[in-house]
């Protein structure tokens, strides 16, 4: 099984980045929910590992809920942006 580490999540009804976050947005203070299951996330951005979204609950499967962020985050910057960056 791969060990997926979560880039996205949904804040204020739009899919960011854990690079759109500053050290201050660490943990639950991010105020991001999953995209597949509306649960809390937790910002991640310590110093050894990469930075990510985990579930602060159980949550849902790690892989589903990455691959509709990606999709979702694809989609709001094609509509957004209509360009690929």
């Amino acid at each position: 099984m791969l060990d997926l580490k979560n880039p996205f999540a949904l804040r204020d009804g739009k899919m960011i980045c854990i690079y759109d976050l500053t050290k201050h947005d660490s943990g639950i203070a991010c105020n991001c929910t999953c995209a597949l299951c509306h649960e809390p996330m937790i910002a991640r951005m310590g110093d050894v590992n990469r930075h990510h979204f985990a579930h602060s609950s159980a949550g849902c499967s790690n892989e589903k809920a990455m691959r509709l962020s990606f999709y979702r985050m694809l989609q709001q910057n094609l509509n957004e942006r209509m360009e690929l960056l």
